[in-house]
């Protein structure tokens, strides 16, 4: 299991890992800061399942702030 909160490096590190690196995580745990989409695109096209947990707040909107959940598709 891989857990990031890096405070933004996850918008560099996931998008440009190789699939082969990302395999070796059965589970990836990433708490986004800055919205979701380039990160979970990277992550399925590495073959896992994601889920989106936002982080429900009056003063972040919904989508800006939350969890990716990615299990491998194994």
């Amino acid at each position: 299991i891989l857990k990031m909160d890096c405070e933004g490096c996850e918008y560099e590190t996931i998008p440009r890992a190789s699939s082969k690196d990302l395999s070796v995580f059965s589970q990836i745990i990433i708490e986004y800061h800055n919205g979701y989409h380039e990160l979970r695109n990277a992550l399925e096209k590495a073959g896992f399942k994601t889920t989106i947990k936002p982080i429900r707040s009056v003063k972040i909107p919904i989508e800006r702030q939350g969890y990716i959940i990615a299990k491998s598709g194994i």
